[in-house]
């Protein structure tokens, strides 16, 4: 499946910021312009997403 950052808005991720999940979510051209949400633990990254505070994850 192929999506682009338009369609995204923000990702939630396992963070905190300047972590690898991060860093490999800045250097994908196509998400490097959402905005990115770091979420303490995974299972919070989908709480985020389920909570419409993050529109992927």
């Amino acid at each position: 499946m192929t999506v682009s950052a338009g369609s995204l808005g923000r990702i939630s991720y396992l963070g905190p910021a300047g972590t690898f999940t991060e860093e490999a979510l800045l250097s994908e051209p196509d998400l490097a312009e959402s905005e990115l949400v770091a979420a303490p633990t995974i299972g919070e990254a989908f709480a985020a997403l389920s909570s419409g505070r993050a529109d992927a994850a």
